[in-house]
């Protein structure tokens, strides 16, 4: 569960000796759910790889998807980042992405850190807030789900 429920939040900061008080006003979304998360948890990286999500608030929030794998045995490592459309619900990485990654290790599964991130947070412009010396002040809310993942 989320540490905040949705809805308006007001935080206060007294300020310090470099930025002074400051009062930012910003908003949680409902929560989304990754909702096939655990059908991913073995994905083929000639198929790619398919996420879904429910939940949120398609007006105001993105998806961010990151994952990886890194071989510590070989050393060999790659990552990706996505950025997505809230509204469908879905978004594939293609498998031309997905195949830049090193395969995990199956005979070593403990050298091999692989993983999914999926994650929402703002679409636009980020609310903002003003304090003495402070040239911008941006306060937003993000909320991320992550997994780890054998890549075949």
């Amino acid at each position: 569960p989320l540490y905040l429920n949705a809805g308006d939040f007001t935080g206060t900061g007294p300020g310090g000796p470099d930025v002074g008080a400051f009062q930012a006003r910003f908003r949680v979304p409902p929560s989304f759910t990754w909702s096939n998360r655990d059908a991913v948890a073995q994905s083929t990286r000639a198929n790619g790889v398919t996420l879904n999500w429910t939940g949120g608030d398609p007006a105001t929030q993105g998806i961010t998807i990151l994952g990886g794998n890194f071989d510590q045995q070989s050393g060999a490592g790659a990552l990706f980042v996505c950025f997505a459309d809230f509204r469908p619900g879905s978004f594939t990485v293609p498998a031309s992405i997905t195949q830049a990654l090193p395969p995990s290790n199956l005979q070593r599964p403990d050298q091999t850190i692989g993983f999914l991130v999926v994650g929402a947070g703002p679409a636009g412009d980020f609310p903002t807030f003003t304090a003495p010396q402070l040239d911008a002040g941006y306060v937003f809310f993000v909320q991320f789900s992550a997994m780890s993942v054998v890549w075949r």
